[in-house]
């Protein structure tokens, strides 16, 4: 038989919305910029697509600038560039090769093998950048 899949009321009520990252999906994002230049296009007032897409006039008014510049490309969803990185890739390079190669004791971290915080304290002697214990794990598992 066929196997079952039970979508719950949000994923059937709101298919726009990407639950994996908490935002809606890009296709429906683009949608919405192109629904709201095409309604500039039939005059319609900003304030009444404000209203009716649910966004501020600002808005509005961003998307119709990105449109003029842009065309149909300026319309399309940029990358969230986040926060910098801490250490640049050559750097987490060199953590991560001594991490693996060497041994604590080599770099005057006491004995026994390495932790988080014996890490963070080898970037700070080398480096000179604060790392949160925390955030060791995510360091290593970079590719």
């Amino acid at each position: 038989m066929y196997a079952v899949y039970r979508m719950s009321y949000r994923m059937r009520h709101y298919p726009a919305w990407n639950w994996s990252s908490g935002r809606p999906r890009k296709s429906y994002l683009e949608a919405r910029r192109s629904q709201a230049i095409s309604w500039t296009q039939e005059r319609r007032t900003q304030k009444w697509i404000a209203e009716k897409l649910g966004v501020e006039q600002r808005t509005i008014r961003r998307w119709v600038a990105r449109h003029r510049h842009g065309g149909q490309t300026g319309l399309v969803s940029r990358p969230i560039s986040g926060r910098p990185r801490m250490l640049s890739k050559p750097q987490e390079r060199w953590v991560k090769n001594t991490v693996r190669n060497t041994q604590p004791q080599r770099h005057g971290l006491g004995m026994g093998s390495w932790t988080h915080s014996r890490i963070v304290k080898l970037i700070w002697r080398r480096f000179r950048v604060k790392y949160h214990v925390d955030h060791v794990s995510r360091l290593l598992k970079r590719p």
